[in-house]
């Protein structure tokens, strides 16, 4: 009687751990198939999905990005609450910056480009800034893959090419850059992150957001 009970036990946990496995790989399935519901929307789609309420995306959308300037500099950002602001801060530091000399395109990956381009379609009144730490090409759009390229159709996505001393000079906490104290810690691109995200707050206003957070309304 023993034996069986044990046997039912081992039975009962196997089964109930088969059960948390079909449910991880069940919700796995759900955040994908959310993932490319979004990566995948066509521009086409998102002007008639604006066309009643947004003038501007409705008569931009369909014009050609490259008549545009993707670039802004910090000096052309208002400080007003409507900003949203992305930092890529993977060349924030010495060492890492030496990876991407010889590679100067655009670093986001397709998931976080969705993060931004989620963003920019549920905020078409608002101006989107996506910060890059790495060195960027005039013309990264022309060997920039398709999500890339889509991403910079939204006319008021913007690209900041900036360094750490654009952000810290004047700002309350110059001398931690000054004093390499950011890039000499133990995660330096996360904490220059974490500092940088702060400045561009209290410079500019608006809203920061991660590169790996979907923007749903």
């Amino acid at each position: 009687t023993l034996l069986m009970k044990r046997a039912r036990v081992k039975t009962f946990v196997l089964y109930a751990a088969l059960f948390s496995v079909l449910i991880v790989l069940l919700l796995f399935n759900v955040y994908i198939g959310s993932y490319s519901i979004i990566t995948s929307v066509g521009l086409q789609n998102f002007s008639n999905f604006f066309a009643a309420e947004n003038g501007r995306f409705q008569t931009e959308i369909g014009s050609s990005f490259t008549n545009r300037s993707l670039f802004v500099s910090m000096a052309d950002i208002n400080k007003t609450a409507t900003n949203i602001f992305f930092v890529e801060t993977r060349c924030s530091t010495e060492k890492t910056l030496e990876g991407y000399l010889g590679n100067k395109g655009f670093v986001l990956t397709a998931r976080q480009s969705c993060a931004v381009e989620s963003t920019a379609l549920t905020n078409p009144d608002r101006e989107i800034y996506v910060f890059h730490s790495c060195p960027l090409d005039d013309d990264f759009l022309h060997y920039s893959p398709h999500f890339v390229v889509q991403l910079f159709r939204y006319p008021n996505v913007h690209v900041v090419r900036f360094n750490n001393s654009q952000v810290f000079n004047g700002s309350p906490v110059q001398r931690l850059f000054e004093k390499k104290l950011l890039e000499n810690s133990s995660y330096p691109i996360e904490h220059s992150s974490d500092v940088i995200r702060l400045l561009l707050l209290w410079k500019f206003g608006g809203t920061y957001c991660d590169l790996d957070v979907v923007t749903l309304r």
